[in-house]
């Protein structure tokens, strides 16, 4: 890019003289946050792949347990209670 700069906020401005009157353009590089930025979405996405392989190996009633636990907000107990009374009505039925 030339007749650029970066400032110390990873942002690209323009250095050309003609722009001295005007205000500043600012081009972002990248995201204002972390979590948009390119390297760390694919990290979180190569770590969701690891994760849901390694929870497609579990007994199914371990990744329900998984599962329930981490969107659900549920106790343990909770979690317990509520499959065993799955089982049991499976049972009756």
């Amino acid at each position: 890019m030339a007749g650029a700069a970066f400032n110390n906020v990873g942002l690209v401005q323009s250095s050309d003289p003609r722009d001295s009157d005007r205000k500043r353009d600012y081009i972002a590089e990248f995201p204002a946050t972390p979590e948009f930025q390119p390297d760390r979405m694919c990290e979180r996405r190569q770590l969701r792949m690891t994760l849901d392989r390694a929870i497609g190996t579990l007994p199914e009633r371990y990744r329900k347990a998984v599962f329930l636990y981490y969107t659900n907000d549920l106790t343990m107990k909770e979690i317990g209670d509520m499959l065993a009374s799955m089982k049991a009505a499976s049972r009756r039925s």
